[in-house]
């Protein structure tokens, strides 16, 4: 008497639960990318509203903003401290304003992302530049002030993301 099998066999049956592991394990993995790659452009886009923001403030103060050694030129991180003070020159509102600005943008960026680096210089070429080596700025007069930020990429504590702009009046 012979007798047929019906069904799976439980090899086919571990075949399929593999593969449909390997199908959701994919779609994860993708999806978390998209994830990555979606706050990296929220925060692409929130630095560029801020930028711009930035400027527009600088472009209120144009007494302090296009002197030669503008208080608005710095480097700004979470360290930073500003220990300017006043003297009786006619300038003294105007950088006062700028060291306030200041202040105002490094709270901003406090709470925006835990470790950032904004540099407002004068730059010919704002596009050079790294977070952990040289800003990249050249530092004359007759270029153009720019905004350049390096913030962390979402995901990653080695890698970060950069933007520029230019402040004209």
């Amino acid at each position: 008497m012979k007798t047929k099998c019906l069904g799976h066999s439980l090899i086919e049956v571990i075949v399929v639960l593999l593969l449909i592991a390997i199908s959701i394990s994919a779609m994860l993995s993708t999806n978390l990318t998209a994830t990555k790659l979606t706050r990296n452009a929220l925060a692409l886009s929130e630095m560029i509203a801020f930028t711009d923001s930035v400027a527009s403030t600088m472009r209120n103060n144009p007494q302090e903003l296009t002197i030669i050694k503008s208080r608005y030129l710095a480097t700004l991180t979470p360290n930073y401290i500003s220990t300017f003070v006043c003297s009786t020159s006619k300038r003294c509102l105007y950088q006062l304003q700028a060291i306030r600005d200041l202040r105002q943008v490094k709270n901003s960026l406090d709470s925006m992302f835990v470790d950032y680096r904004m540099v407002i210089c004068h730059d010919l070429t704002p596009s050079d530049g790294q977070y952990d080596a040289g800003d990249g700025c050249d530092k004359l007069y007759k270029n153009p002030i720019v905004i350049k930020v390096w913030w962390p990429k979402q995901g990653s504590k080695s890698q970060y993301q950069y933007y520029y702009t230019s402040v004209s009046l």
